[in-house]
């Protein structure tokens, strides 16, 4: 390969050579240090490459041994120079062309994040936007360790930065915080706990104040659960004075709930009719190039793209961007729900009612729903059974 290198930039000519003594030219050629490859003999002639500064020295050794020598292939650096020493402009265009790359190689053209999850690359990008750091800045004013000590302390939640430049591109790597990185100092102020639903109780532990209820008691929304009044007796069981205390307790019940929800039976739908437009688009920098034909008629049409960016290589990315432009027509219109649709939709509010109540702890027993209709609206009737943490503080009147 590097031999191939240097014979482009010096240079190299496929002779073709014919007469009376072939073998002695090339052992003239030998002796003195003439470098011969891709040698060929075929029909009396003799093909075969060397080097342009070598040419000029085998004036003599063909003389001698009675050999004509004809030039037949030019390759290489010198001959292109050559033939394009009069093309003042395209000399100027390829060094120009150059000096562009190595001038936009001195700034920053993308920024990557790796190990974001909690962050999104928006969140991180305004960050480091408020800072100066953005695509087009110089990389020169970039300090990785700077950084990295901005996002920690920006960031609680990361642990871990790591900050590099490789070409065009910034890469950032964060590890975040896999547990809070906060816990809630528990409030002392003293309390009651009362319920906040209607319920029976199926399991009671008490940490702190007294019980009102037990196990298997029917509670009402708003009724006393554990009192934070805490009485002191003497020996003889009376009453001398009372302690206020932060009432603490695990309670659980079991009830029951439904709810009712309506939606319209006719509904806009939006569908495509199979008509396509494809185009492109470039953007260098703040400017845009959009190539898509307008549509024959006035309708609607989704228009989606795709941008892809240029890199040369793979961390040498340019401040120019393409994308395909994608537009498909569509026509909307109003239309009523199937009984498959209507079933469909009633279920996913049903389940997303479920999920609701599962997110806040309660564990579903029984569940039940209805869908019904009349002349414009669909009713959806769900009912279930379930047992979850009941309970709320509440502070002590007169506290």
């Amino acid at each position: 390969m590097v031999r191939g290198l240097m014979h482009s930039l010096q240079g190299t000519v496929q002779l073709e050579m014919k007469g009376f003594s072939p073998e002695r030219f090339l052992n003239l050629c030998s002796l003195n240090g003439i470098e011969i490859w891709d040698l060929v003999y075929e029909d009396g002639r003799c093909r075969l490459s060397m080097r342009l500064p070598d040419f000029w020295k085998i004036r003599a050794f063909a003389r001698k041994s009675g050999v004509r020598v004809k030039v037949t292939k030019r390759s290489g650096l010198p001959f292109f120079v050559e033939k394009n020493r009069k093309r003042k402009w395209y000399l100027l265009g390829a060094v120009s062309f150059f000096v562009l790359l190595y001038g936009l190689s001195l700034f920053i053209w993308d920024i990557s994040f790796i190990g974001n999850y909690h962050y999104t690359d928006d969140t991180l990008e305004t960050f480091l936007e408020d800072r100066g750091i953005a695509c087009g800045v110089g990389k020169g004013s970039v300090d990785c360790e700077e950084l990295e000590a901005a996002l920690r302390s920006g960031f609680p939640e990361i642990t871990w930065v790591s900050a590099r430049v490789s070409g065009t591109r910034l890469y950032i790597q964060v590890k975040e915080n896999e547990v809070l990185s906060e816990i809630r100092e528990r409030e002392s102020a003293p309390c009651n706990i009362v319920a906040d639903f209607s319920g029976t109780i199926t399991e009671m532990i008490v940490r702190s104040g007294v019980p009102m209820v037990s196990v298997g008691d029917t509670v009402e929304e708003g009724q006393l659960l554990v009192s934070g009044v805490v009485p002191v007796t003497n020996d003889n069981e009376e009453v001398v004075k009372t302690n206020l205390v932060r009432a603490d307790a695990d309670i659980t019940a079991r009830s029951s709930g439904s709810y009712r929800q309506s939606f319209p039976l006719l509904h806009f739908v939006t569908v495509d009719t199979g008509k396509l437009r494809m185009g492109m688009y470039f953007r260098i920098g703040p400017f845009t190039a959009r190539f898509l034909l307008p549509p024959k008629a006035e309708s609607s049409w989704r228009t989606s793209s795709q941008e892809y960016q240029v890199c040369l290589f793979s961390d040498f990315c340019l401040p120019v961007w393409w994308g395909i432009i994608r537009s498909s027509q569509c026509v909307s219109y109003e239309r009523y729900y199937t009984e498959k649709e209507l079933k469909e939709k009633g279920e996913a509010i049903h389940q997303t009612y479920l999920k609701n109540l599962s997110e806040k702890g309660v564990h579903i027993i029984e569940n039940n729903v209805k869908i019904l209709e009349d002349a414009s609206l669909c009713h959806v009737e769900g009912s279930f059974v379930g047992e979850g943490p009941v309970g709320r503080a509440e502070a002590i009147a007169g506290e």
